[in-house]
C-alpha cells in the first residue's frame, strides 16, 4: 500500500504531507473530475448501511399487518414515528433532504406528504448508481 501511495504521489495524482512520522495523502483537486463526475456534476456518495436500515424501517412500517386497516389519523401518526426513526439514518447516508418536517403538518395531512417524500426518495435512488 505504501509503495502505491508513494508512486501516486510521484506521478502527481495525489499530494502528500508529512507530520512527524505520520503521512497524509489526498487526491489533487480537479485531477480526476472527468472520471469521478458525471456531466460535470459532483458524484453522490452514499453511506449504504444507514440507508438500508432506513429503508428496512420504512418497509417494516408499511407491511405491518396492524396498520393495514387503520384510520388516516393513526396512519399519519405512524408515518411520523417512522420519519423520526428514519431521518437520522437518511441524514447519515447523505439522503436526508427528502423528508419534510413532520411537525409542519397537522393530523392526517402528513400521510400524503410522507408518501410523496418516500416516493421521491425511491425514485431518486432508482436513478443512482454510485
Amino acid at each position: 500500500m505504501q509503495n502505491a501511495l508513494v508512486e501516486m504521489a510521484r506521478s502527481g495524482v495525489i499530494e502528500m504531507r508529512c507530520s512527524n512520522r505520520e503521512k497524509m495523502y489526498w487526491l489533487r483537486p480537479g485531477l480526476l473530475d472527468n472520471l469521478l463526475r458525471f456531466d460535470g456534476l459532483p458524484t453522490v456518495w452514499t453511506n449504504w448501511t444507514p440507508l438500508f436500515r432506513a429503508l428496512e424501517i420504512f418497509w417494516l412500517g408499511l407491511t405491518d399487518p396492524k396498520l393495514q386497516e387503520v384510520d388516516p389519523l393513526l396512519l399519519a401518526s405512524e408515518f411520523r414515528r417512522l420519519t423520526m426513526k428514519m431521518r437520522p439514518l437518511l441524514g447519515e447516508a447523505g439522503w436526508g433532504k427528502f423528508l419534510r418536517n413532520e411537525k409542519e403538518y397537522r393530523g392526517e395531512e402528513y400521510g400524503p406528504v410522507f408518501m410523496q417524500d418516500m416516493a421521491a426518495l425511491l425514485t431518486d435512488l432508482n436513478g443512482t448508481s454510485s
